[in-house]
């Protein structure tokens, strides 16, 4: 399955990043995505960066996805969820963020 495109390349951006934290017990998450600089259109000759968020948040569930870092903190906070998150960066696949007990104190 391929995300974006069959390269599996971005276009558009200068130093992206995505991460995604995700609950381990109740698998709701927030990704949120970082750039140093977005593509001129004008120099692209008019092409669009590439959506990097929506790929992502069609893999998940319907209502899966909390749309902000306070949802995301005050869902981790509830009673209703085991104190775990995982958390994953550009890197994942070398060694995660962080995975444990511990809410991110920055997002």
């Amino acid at each position: 399955m391929s995300f974006y495109a069959n390269s599996e390349n971005i276009f558009g951006y200068r130093d992206l990043k995505v991460n995604m934290w995700m609950s381990a017990s109740t698998l709701k998450t927030f990704v949120k995505m970082d750039y140093g600089e977005i593509v001129d259109k004008a120099k692209a000759d008019g092409v669009e960066p590439d959506p990097v968020l929506e790929p992502l948040k069609k893999l998940l569930a319907e209502g899966q996805c909390v749309e902000s870092s306070d949802e995301m903190k005050a869902h981790m906070t509830s009673e209703k969820v085991i104190n775990s998150t995982v958390c994953l960066s550009p890197d994942f696949l070398k060694q995660p963020v962080c995975v444990g007990v511990e809410i991110p104190t920055s997002w």
